[in-house]
């Protein structure tokens, strides 16, 4: 047994909320799938009927939807809570495919956009990517998109002007429901829905993200997207760029998603001219922190959060991640992921001083950097100082055996890229 199982072992969640401890107990006297269907044709039927559309776009998405909604049927074992939140959401990405597919088609002009030079963040989950994008988001000159543009990016009514406010107030309500759930969350992990956030959250409306995973008990997704070519989300990512830019142009992409760090080829395939930026931290004291988020992530859905061992997963098998880390260095090593493309970011020194490590991100590109963006940045840090330090929560740490045996399996990472050790 390695230190991430052992890690995983010794998990254990925050007691629920009275309240939801009770719903989920009458859960248990209905027939749940009766009552909240997630077969594909219900979801399909009604998504169409809700929205008055019938036009989901290209049909490559159609095969994982599949092949997810069968296994949340039969594999998840979600309670009462996991149901109604699982299908709402996925109602929500089909209606987002939905309503953006309209608005390609009542405004073909949108196609037209160009995405030039985007910056990706990438990194173990738990290494500051968060925070870097929200204090690099502080630059009027950025461009990340929110949590209510990811989950709604197409107007509901277009001759609406209370539109926007009511995207933004639905998917506000959408969010704070999982701390209402789950209230360690809060402490884990800004939810809301105008803060920047992730682009699996994009690529869930190709249903090819392999976070995905970590939101229900279902090992033969994982097993499906393990091997799953990315580029339909892609794809559908860049779609759906083309569509928040064409209504807020002028801005430089500012990008983030855990899945990132396997996915360098596919990033610089959809988007040659990216740049990357690589966020480092002892993957010890990482990956202790993403047992936690991940458990708790299953538990506001299952009672039986890590009922299966995903050994694909990069957030919570250390051989798997440290193989990941590897193929980035091989990357570099063989000139398959360009060095002019790539900066590097310790923790510690974000976290030191973050204005000076964005002055050296924005050097690196030789982006400029006008004062009226250091003056915003700035300001946000005054704001925010509190979170500068990340979120604080408790999680099982490694004994020192553990410590032992998991450096081993990062050495090579931690020597190439210099990562301080933090435990």
């Amino acid at each position: 047994m390695h230190a991430g199982d052992r890690l995983i072992q010794r998990w254990s969640p925050a007691p629920r909320p009275d309240w939801v401890r009770r719903v989920n107990e009458e859960g248990q006297n209905l027939n749940l799938r009766a009552v909240i269907p997630l077969n594909a044709d219900y979801l399909l039927d009604a998504a169409c009927k809700s929205c008055g559309l019938t036009d989901f776009g290209g049909d490559d998405w159609r095969e994982p939807f599949g092949v997810l909604t069968k296994a949340l049927e039969e594999e998840s074992e979600l309670n009462l809570m996991g149901r109604l939140l699982t299908g709402t959401e996925l109602l929500t990405m089909l209606q987002a495919r939905l309503r953006i597919e309209e608005q390609y088609r009542r405004h073909p002009e949108i196609a037209d956009e160009q995405i030039v030079r985007p910056t990706f963040i990438l990194g173990q989950p738990r290494t500051g990517t968060s925070a870097l994008q929200n204090l690099m988001s502080a630059d009027p000159h950025n461009r990340a998109f929110l949590t209510w543009e990811a989950w709604f990016p197409a107007p509901l009514d277009e001759t609406d002007p209370s539109d926007v406010p009511r995207r933004t107030a639905q998917a506000e309500r959408l969010a704070t429901m999982w701390t209402r759930v789950v209230p360690e969350l809060a402490s884990q992990h800004e939810i809301s829905a105008l803060v920047p956030t992730e682009c699996n959250v994009i690529h869930s409306l190709a249903f090819r993200s392999r976070t995905m995973v970590h939101l229900g008990q279902i090992p033969s997704y994982a097993a499906y997207m393990a091997s799953a070519s990315m580029r339909p989300a892609f794809e559908y990512h860049r779609r759906v760029l083309k569509l928040l830019q064409w209504r807020k142009p002028g801005c430089h992409w500012l990008l983030k998603s855990p899945d990132y760090i396997m996915l360098i080829p596919e990033i610089l395939q959809h988007y040659p001219d990216a740049q990357l930026i690589y966020t480092h931290r002892d993957p010890v004291k990482a990956f202790g922190s993403a047992v936690s988020l991940i458990g708790t992530l299953q538990w506001m859905r299952s009672d039986y959060p890590y009922k299966y061992d995903n050994p694909n997963s990069h957030a919570t098998s250390l051989q798997f991640l440290a193989g990941l880390l590897e193929n980035i260095i091989d990357g570099l090593e063989n000139g398959s992921v360009p060095r002019s493309q790539f900066f590097n970011v310790q923790y510690d020194a974000f976290i030191r001083d973050p204005l000076e490590t964005v002055e050296q991100i924005y050097a690196y590109f030789a982006r400029p950097l006008a004062e009226s963006s250091r003056v915003a940045m700035t300001a946000y840090l005054g704001e925010n100082a509190a979170s500068r330090t990340g979120h604080k929560h408790d999680y099982a740490v490694p004994s020192a055996e553990e410590v032992s045996a998991a450096r081993r399996i990062f050495e090579r990472y931690q020597d190439y890229f210099q990562v301080r050790s933090e435990v």
